[in-house]
């Protein structure tokens, strides 16, 4: 999939607003120039613990930021404090300010080497990618205070996330031998020696340790990553009679008391509409045909819910249309996720991932957006589970969900809770937003203008130069799109371009409408 744009020469009542509590001045440069350093510190260590999770939002982010006009008057008053530089460090790593917190850390180490200085070193080395010197650093804390297993843990599951899992599982053993469900060790280990091994009974082992410690968001992480995997023992598929029965009146309570303007991702193309269901001797047809019967379950979804339209993304596409069945004749070869680099694939290998053979065994159950593609193995040792086609971003085959029911269910599930639609590719590496960027840097650079500072106001008119339908997604030939075709975004890249235009910098028109896949666009009834 690729990305084009024209080329430059064508151009109620108010709530009241709290007040601080009483001996808890703001953060602000004249506070924090009057207040002793370790009730600064203190104050900026209590807002850290406001935001624990690694990633922030844009909430988080924002607090975090207001705060460093004072954080900079409290490092210019306190250059060699250690715990400044601590903490300093630590808000800086929050924020993504890589090398500025590694200098931090270090500095804050140098000044006074102690297991959490050890510790906030390794995290802001680790982050920058320099693992042998995090390694170091996790070491040294270890040797600082034998007792806290915390470092080594997180060395071992460093060592292991890095691709060193034998020198990592030593480390994560070595905790273990002193505590053996430890509650992040134990999980770590658990998933790195059964992805190491190849071995599902791990699964097994974590499934248990989840069962005794119900808390444990390890353990969960851990299940979850091993199924993504392919590394557990998946049921059954079986058809979900109260599914069945009940799916067709929860879609049209959720249009008809939710979303009746098809707002969601995906709903104007589907509009919440099933299509008749096929006939079941239409599906023995096409079953014997291929020689391959369907997954039970969604053989029950054809011929008793539906034969297309409603379902995730931009809707569920019928097994009757082009291209589905002729993939059948052969198995899917994948019983783990297939992750080839592009870098390193000859030009013969590139061509062998993107041809259709690398999905054969599969039919396509919906367009995810950008030319990505849910798929459902029919034929191979998966038979029954849910694929994500993400080979358009060089991502390869990810698998996502045992069954039919469960991808459909979770859909539906999402609708009731307002959750939006989710992908498992990072939108970054989607092209419409590297053309995009491509496309005002050249524009920045035929103007003769600065690089990398442009303002809201210059974005704003290099954008709106860019001609109606002059934006789009063009899909390479394959078995779900002809060469050429354009493609509508992802939930991603959609969220960008309504970014764009709710900020008056692009207008509707300028995005070319995609065309659905080929798999709708006609079935052998209309033909």
């Amino acid at each position: 999939m690729r990305a084009t744009v024209p080329p430059m020469a064508r151009t109620g009542r108010r709530k009241q607003k709290p007040t601080p509590r009483q001996g808890a001045p703001e953060l602000t440069p004249k506070n924090v120039a009057l207040m002793d350093v370790g009730a600064a510190v203190c104050r900026f260590v209590k807002l850290l613990s406001r935001f624990p999770d690694e990633r922030l939002d844009a909430k988080a982010r924002n607090a975090l930021e207001k705060t460093l006009p004072a954080l900079d008057v409290l490092r210019a008053s306190h250059p060699d404090h250690p715990q400044v530089a601590w903490v300093a460090g630590m808000i800086l790593r929050k924020l993504g300010r890589l090398d500025d917190a590694a200098q931090l850390a270090r500095r804050a180490f140098e000044l006074d080497p102690t297991f959490a200085s050890a510790v906030s070193l390794a995290y802001a080395l680790r982050e920058q990618g320099d693992i042998d010197a995090a390694r170091d650093a996790f070491e040294a804390a270890a040797r600082l205070d034998p007792e806290d297993v915390s470092a080594r843990c997180d060395l071992g599951a460093m060592l292991c996330e890095a691709g060193r899992a034998d020198e990592g599982l030593r480390h994560l053993e070595a905790v273990l031998d002193k505590q053996p469900a430890h509650h992040v060790a134990f999980p770590a280990y658990a998933y790195h020696r059964a992805v190491r091994e190849g071995d599902a009974s791990w699964y097994d082992k974590l499934a248990a340790y989840a069962k005794a410690h119900p808390g444990s968001a390890a353990a969960a992480w851990a299940i979850e990553r091993l199924r993504a995997e392919g590394l557990h023992h998946p049921a059954p598929v079986a058809v979900v009679e109260g599914f069945i029965a009940g799916v067709a009146e929860a879609l049209d309570h959720f249009h008809r008391d939710h979303d009746p303007w098809l707002n969601r991702f995906g709903a104007r193309e589907h509009g919440y509409r099933l299509l008749p269901p096929l006939a079941p001797e239409e599906l023995r047809r096409i079953e014997a045909s291929c020689g391959a019967r369907v997954p039970a379950d969604y053989a029950a979804f054809l011929t008793r819910v539906g034969s297309a339209g409603a379902g995730p993304y931009y809707g569920l596409l019928p097994l009757d249309g082009p291209g589905q069945i002729e993939s059948l004749t052969d198995e899917f070869p994948h019983t783990r996720p297939y992750r080839p680099d592009p870098r390193t694939l000859t030009v013969s290998q590139r061509a062998a991932l993107q041809a259709d053979e690398a999905v054969r065994g599969t039919v396509a159950l919906a367009h995810m957006g950008c030319g990505y593609f849910s798929v459902l193995v029919v034929r191979g040792p998966r038979a029954g589970s849910v694929w994500a086609d993400l080979r358009a971003a060089g991502s390869g085959l990810l698998p996502t969900h045992d069954s039919f029911t469960a991808w459909y269910r979770d859909w539906v599930e999402a609708l009731s809770k307002g959750e939006p639609a989710k992908i498992p590719v990072d939108a970054r590496r989607c092209s419409a937003p590297a053309v995009i960027s491509d496309y005002l840097m050249a524009w920045e650079r035929e103007r003769k203008l600065p690089q990398g500072i442009a303002g809201e106001a210059r974005v704003r008119q290099a954008l709106r130069e860019i001609p109606d339908g002059g934006i789009a997604l063009l899909a390479e030939a394959s078995r779900y799109f002809d060469a050429g075709d354009c493609l509508s975004p992802c939930p991603g890249c959609l969220h960008m371009f309504e970014h764009f235009i709710q900020k008056d910098m692009l207008r509707p028109a300028q995005l070319r409408p995609g065309v659905p896949p080929r798999a709708a666009r006609r079935t052998p009834a209309e033909a």
